[in-house]
């Protein structure tokens, strides 16, 4: 298992705006049917995906992190865990003080209201945000969208401070049947709001407390797992 920032340039880097273009549903005809919220929704992360490439031609307060797992869950029990039942994240995550769903829009995008727990050795803090959440399936693989939002229907939120974007990508893992492989990549503009040597240092080790959380309830929800 592993977690770490990524440099510019680097092969993971460029493969950004393919994963979130699938992830987001830009490449599928489906998105022209889509209206309201769930377009607006969906929209979010695909403005993200602009910014993306930024700090592959110049230097920026952006970070990019990413971390592989494979995990002892097939990739439809992840699927239930982590989008399905993201309500119930608070429950395995110590981290996670509690997940409300704000709205659904269809079966797979969200609204979700978020708030952090306030633990020892967070460097980050306690936040409080809005999240769009957006899930897709292509082929093997699920891909688990999200990024920070603000809506004018809810009030602004105290941890708001900078923005993020969010890419979960679950496949089958090779030559290890019944289990998946876990990556996580994560895009961060901290704006000045920390220092950047301070997120380079708390985001992955975060990342890693996150993946051993859940490595932790998988094994003790055994069968109780969907799937």
């Amino acid at each position: 298992m592993t977690a770490r920032p990524q440099a510019p340039g680097s092969g993971r880097g460029r493969a950004w705006k393919r994963i979130f273009k699938l992830c987001c549903g830009i490449s599928y005809p489906h998105l022209r049917s889509m209206t309201g919220l769930q377009r607006a929704a969906v929209a979010v992360i695909g403005q993200e995906i602009s910014h993306l490439h930024r700090w592959e031609q110049t230097r920026t307060h952006t970070s990019h992190f990413n971390t592989e797992a494979v995990l002892d869950a097939s990739v439809e029990q992840l699927y239930d865990v982590l989008f399905l039942k993201v309500e119930e994240m608070h429950q395995w995550n110590p981290s996670i003080q509690q997940i409300r769903v704000l709205q659904r829009v269809g079966p797979e995008t969200m609204i979700t209201h978020e708030v952090s727990a306030e633990t020892a050795g967070n460097l980050i803090g306690q936040r409080d945000f809005l999240s769009v959440r957006h899930s897709c399936k292509h082929q093997s693989r699920v891909y688990l969208g999200g990024t920070a939002i603000k809506l004018e229907a809810f009030p602004p939120q105290s941890g708001f401070g900078g923005g993020w974007t969010t890419c979960i990508i679950i496949e089958p893992a090779e030559e290890c049947p019944g289990r998946s492989k876990f990556t996580w990549l994560l895009n961060m503009d901290v704006k000045g709001w920390l220092p950047k040597s301070l997120v380079n240092q708390a985001i992955p080790r975060a990342q890693l407390d996150f993946t051993r959380h859940l490595r932790r309830h998988i094994s003790s929800a055994g069968g109780a797992l969907r799937g």
